[in-house]
């Protein structure tokens, strides 16, 4: 979450403009956004426990927990782990830092087939169907509320999600979610192995918040890791 509020308030952690990576999480957009959420999680505002764990499950379902920021996604599943508060929920965009509407991407999914499949035509036929096809989405909607990455699917998306799941009744998610989708800055860019990076920043993350330090920290020790690492891999990076 923290790189799709970054992304958010206008920040760019990556940038290969010039041949080489550059790494800059501790730009000031970035630094801004950790200091809010510092001192928000200072004041006891915030629940740092995981998501979905038992804690902030007993939190939702108790009234501790009052809101979150999260995908289209998440309602389906407060559906699955809160279904009693069915209901309950409202919906928003994020406040913008400027006054300019904005929002970062948080999460995301993605199709592959492994290498050595037994069957990859028939994978990648199913992968095509359920990424292209309004009955994927059809099919998807009682039980999934994430939003489809085929712009052609949305009114489909729409029309869908409204209609068979009644956890979202009542709150328009979908024509909320579309017009944040539209407010995303287009410059961001990830790094070349996300998958190592998001597995130090969660380390990071879980060892520093609401720790001296805080967030800053954390993205500080983040950039100059996430330097390290790419140069490890062989990778141009810029001084």
């Amino acid at each position: 979450m923290i790189a799709g509020l970054a992304w958010q308030a206008g920040a760019d952690w990556f940038d290969t403009s010039s041949g080489a990576w550059a790494v800059n999480s501790t730009d000031e957009a970035s630094i801004a956004m950790a200091r809010y959420w510092d001192e928000v999680i200072t004041e006891g505002l915030v629940n740092v426990e995981p998501v979905f764990a038992e804690k902030h499950i007993a939190d939702l379902q108790q009234g501790r927990s009052l809101a979150m920021i999260a995908a289209p996604w998440m309602m389906g599943n407060l559906s699955r782990f809160v279904p009693e508060l069915a209901g309950s929920w409202g919906i928003a965009p994020l406040p913008s830092w400027d006054g300019d509407a904005a929002a970062g991407n948080y999460g995301g999914s993605t199709l592959a087939i492994p290498e050595g499949a037994e069957h990859p035509d028939a994978a990648m036929e199913f992968a095509r169907w359920v990424a292209t096809s309004p009955d994927a989405v059809a099919a998807a909607a009682p039980v999934s509320t994430g939003m489809p990455a085929n712009g052609e699917l949305f009114d489909v998306w729409q029309t869908e999600v409204a209609e068979a799941n009644p956890y979202v009744e009542g709150m328009d998610l979908p024509a909320v979610a579309l017009a944040a989708a539209e407010t995303v800055p287009p410059n961001w860019e990830w790094g070349p192995d996300m998958t190592e990076g998001f597995a130090r920043l969660t380390d990071e993350m879980s060892a520093s918040v609401g720790q001296e330090g805080g967030l800053e920290s954390v993205l500080h020790r983040w950039q100059g890791g996430t330097v390290d690492q790419l140069r490890i891999r062989g990778f141009d990076v810029d001084d």
